[in-house]
This record gives C-alpha cells, sequence and structure tokens, in this order.
C-alpha cells in the first residue's frame, strides 16, 4: 500500500527518497541545476483533503559540509525551492547545529534563515551525539504546522535515530470558497448606455467649474451608469492551488496571450 519517489546518488547505493501511502499523489519536479555536495529531492504532495505541500530531501555527506562549496550550493538550491513554494525541508545535513561555537553551524543556520527556515530539532539525532537529522519549517510561525515531534533514541539506521513529527497540510474546507463581488460588463447594451449618457449631468447640467469637480462629476455618473447597466452581483469561487510550475512567468505569458 505504500509507494516510493526516489532518486539515486548515480553509484552503488545512497540517494533520497520519499515513501508515501496509496491514495496520496506525490510529484517529483525536475531539476535543471545539479549539485556536487548536497543530494535533494523536491516532493509536491497532493491528494483529496490534503493541502498542496512541497517537500524537500536533503543529505549531505560529512566531508562535503566542510567545503565552502557546500553553503554557496545550499543557498542556490533555497533560492529554487522557495520559488516553488516549498515549506518543509528534511534531512541528514551532517551539521552539527548544537555546537553554536562552530562557524560552520552558525553560518549553516543563517544561510536557512535569510530564505526564513527555521530548525525545529532539538535533541540528539546520531548514536555518537549531535544533532544531524533535521526539520525546517517555513517562517518562524512553523508552517505548514508540526506537532507530535519525537527522536527515537533506538537506531533506525546503524548510526541515525529515527524522527518523527505530524504535519498538518488538511485543507481548511472554510477556506475552499471566497466571495467575490464583480460586474458582467458583457450585458451593457451600448444603445442603452449612449441614451443614458444624453440623459446624464455631463450633457444637462452646465460644466463644472473646476478640474476636481469635472472628475467627481464624471466618476458619479459612470458609477451611475454601471449599477444600472451591469449592477455588482456577489458570488462564491472556489480557490484553487497553483500548479508548481505556474510562476510569475507563467502568469506574464498568460496575459499577454
Amino acid at each position: 500500500g505504500y509507494s516510493l519517489v526516489h532518486k539515486s546518488r548515480g553509484a552503488k547505493g545512497g540517494g533520497v527518497g520519499v515513501i508515501f501511502k496509496s491514495g496520496i499523489t506525490v510529484n517529483s519536479p525536475s531539476r535543471s541545476k545539479q549539485f556536487k555536495t548536497i543530494e535533494v529531492l523536491e516532493a509536491t504532495i497532493s491528494g483529496p483533503g490534503i493541502q498542496r505541500t512541497t517537500v524537500g530531501i536533503v543529505y549531505s555527506s560529512p566531508t562535503n559540509r566542510q567545503s565552502g562549496t557546500f553553503l554557496d550550493e545550499l543557498d542556490s538550491f533555497l533560492l529554487e525551492f522557495v520559488e516553488r513554494n516549498g515549506t518543509l525541508l528534511v534531512g541528514d545535513f551532517n551539521v552539527h547545529v548544537e555546537r553554536s561555537e562552530e562557524k560552520l553551524a552558525t553560518d549553516f543556520l543563517s544561510v536557512m534563515e535569510d530564505h526564513s527556515f527555521f530548525n525545529r530539532t532539538h535533541g540528539s539525532t546520531h548514536k555518537n551525539g549531535g544533532t544531524l537529522d533535521l526539520v525546517f519549517t517555513k517562517d518562524a510561525c512553523n508552517a505548514p504546522g508540526l506537532s507530535g515531534f519525537e527522536i527515537d533514541p533506538k537506531p533506525f539506521l546503524p548510526d541515525h535515530y529515527q524522527v518523527t513529527f505530524d504535519a498538518h497540510i488538511g485543507k481548511n474546507n472554510n477556506q475552499d470558497k471566497v466571495e467575490v463581488i464583480g460586474r458582467n460588463l458583457k450585458d451593457i447594451d451600448i444603445d442603452e448606455l449612449v441614451e443614458l449618457t444624453l440623459k446624464s449631468d455631463l450633457v444637462t447640467d452646465e460644466f463644472p467649474d473646476s478640474l476636481e469637480n469635472c472628475v467627481e462629476l464624471y466618476n458619479k455618473t459612470l458609477r451611475e451608469f454601471l449599477d444600472e447597466t451591469a449592477p455588482e452581483t456577489t458570488r462564491l469561487v472556489r480557490v484553487r492551488d497553483r500548479p508548481v510550475w505556474y510562476d510569475l512567468r507563467c502568469q506574464v505569458a498568460k496575459q499577454k496571450r
């Protein structure tokens, strides 16, 4: 009843992946940029009653973390991850974040916080000690909202502990629809509009003596025209999740179409 989305390391063993239950849809967008010091997998989770959520799974080996390239590549990945509306980031970063006196730990957390990701893991996650397996959520408010956070001291793998938590990504049905007020301008009859214009104060009254009064009269008359020919209507519109690939460039292209 479970499936696996996996990104291989390209050599024997290793890689990152996500296991998910049937009934849940997980899509992993392709990446144009490849990294040398980190392995990453993005998984967009959706399904009935689930708020579309993008999760990032990251692994960095202990040798790579010493490289200055590590933080540069992490920063580059986070830029893309935030652009795809990523909100949850988990993985074995192999950085001892509990060692606040070490430059690597402070620089690492600084890069994460620059992109508004905050660590939620507190306590040892390795049999030899150290907080290495980390969970980051977007913004200080803990979005998407974690609870039931536990670290199982019995090693799940030969040397790492199992970190578990509940992520609240269910849809809020009260927010599925929003009230929208609008006018159907296509219903305006041109002949009726001409007739209303000829009978309006724009034609029958004396011309205003100032620019401010002209603008006020024009706006008042236009509003009366709209109320007469295309009255405001209220309707409920379902809020749909934006696809991961739909960014500002797509929006601009759609407007130009």
